[in-house]
């Protein structure tokens, strides 16, 4: 089940530093942006600028949370208990190694309902 919210698409993450992302899906090269998350299309793609980073990370189907990833980063929405995606706090992991990770919290910066 998704929520029905439009895409925040600006966060403050690790309490100082914005980033700014934008979600595509790229069903025969038309990379129409996504609106809501409950449009997300395999072949989905996520481009994030944050710090000195520009990040294009493509959607990864994953059960128990939205995931946008690479070797290197991962972004993800988790699903609250009641099932809902919580778009408010998402989660930006630099992966270092198989077990190795550091982990930037997110907040949403304002809030866009539909």
């Amino acid at each position: 089940m998704f929520t029905m919210f439009c895409i925040n698409t600006t966060y403050i993450c690790d309490k100082n530093n914005s980033l700014d992302l934008t979600i595509r899906n790229n069903i025969n090269g038309d990379f129409i942006k996504v609106k809501k998350l409950s449009d997300i299309l395999p072949g989905a793609f996520i481009t994030i600028n944050w710090k000195d980073k520009k990040l294009m990370l493509p959607y990864s189907l994953r059960n128990g949370f939205i995931s946008f990833s690479d070797l290197n980063w991962d972004w993800r929405y988790e699903f609250r208990d009641n099932g809902e995606i919580n778009e408010i706090e998402p989660t930006l992991y630099e992966i270092k190694s198989m077990n190795q990770y550091i982990e930037h919290k997110c907040d949403v910066v304002g809030t866009e309902v539909s």
